[in-house]
């Protein structure tokens, strides 16, 4: 059965072919769907050749008849398709053939150096100093969309369970609202890996105009959301081959949000001890 994708056999057998022959195996080369569009006659006319050098040419390549080429040529465009959604959604660092120990060796090593190069490049300093103003503010917003909402959601849920009046908002028609009524008085927390995302980014620069604290976690101290915001935590997704980009990231964002809340509620460690008993209590 044949197995080789018909571009892959004309190279192979070019140096076979009599000139007529090698006139059709051009037209393939040029545009490798022209079977599917063309008829062998058609086909035959394009190279200025017969439909027997044609036949002849499918025989050559291993193929029954025309017919027998056409299938192949549909199956290498449909492989084509194939692969470019693979290198959109997943990136050329995992390939569809790869071992299961492969892909685990591969993303384990992409989360550790993201791991790693987010904690050398943290400002332990300025987040201390955050953590006390989240303790202390009146108000968090929490601002993150896709595959950030999780980090967002869950960051937003482990506060308040130390008595911060923290609220996530993944999308912004309940983060625009919220962020107009902030003051000098809250945070306003925004997480996108690129920094860049729409919503986010809209949601943080309206906390911005009405004079919250912001603070942009994203990849990078170059993104848009990091240019608006008083403060910026990088968490890095250095393998940015990584597809998508929450498995580059996601990790690294875990991280600072770990973080964050520990360093809050060390900041008032005998109000932390009655927040969480109160919380613990209410599901007994």
């Amino acid at each position: 059965m044949q197995t080789s994708g018909v571009l892959d056999l004309v190279l192979t057998f070019r140096a076979q072919m009599p000139a007529t022959m090698a006139r059709v195996a051009a037209v393939l080369e040029a545009d490798p769907a022209a079977p599917l569009e063309l008829s062998i006659t058609g086909l035959a006319e394009r190279a200025g050749t017969s439909a027997a050098t044609v036949t002849r040419l499918c025989r050559l390549l291993g193929f029954s008849g025309y017919p027998a080429l056409r299938v192949a040529a549909a199956q290498d465009v449909g492989r084509g398709d194939r692969d470019r959604a693979w290198l959109t959604d997943f990136g050329d660092s995992f390939a569809p053939g790869d071992s299961p120990s492969t892909v685990l060796s591969t993303l384990l090593n992409a989360q550790l150096v993201a791991i790693r190069t987010t904690a050398q490049q943290y400002d332990l300093a300025a987040l201390t100093d955050l953590a006390t103003r989240i303790r202390n503010c009146q108000k968090l917003d929490v601002y993150a969309v896709a595959g950030s909402g999780l980090v967002g959601r869950e960051l937003a849920a482990r506060l308040a369970r130390l008595g911060v009046n923290a609220h996530a908002h993944i999308d912004r028609h309940s983060g625009l609202p919220s962020a107009a009524l902030l003051d000098e008085n809250c945070v306003a927390l925004g997480i996108s890996n690129h920094g860049d995302t729409e919503d986010t980014l809209g949601m943080l620069s309206e906390a911005t105009r009405h004079q919250a604290w912001t603070v942009a976690i994203t990849s990078s101290p170059e993104t848009a959301m990091a240019a608006i915001a008083d403060q910026h935590i990088t968490a890095a997704s250095p393998h940015s081959d990584v597809q998508p980009d929450e498995v580059a990231a996601r990790h690294a964002q875990l991280l600072t949000a770990d973080l964050l809340y520990l360093l809050v509620a060390q900041v008032d460690p005998a109000r932390t001890a009655r927040t969480l008993a109160a919380t613990a209590e209410a599901f007994q």
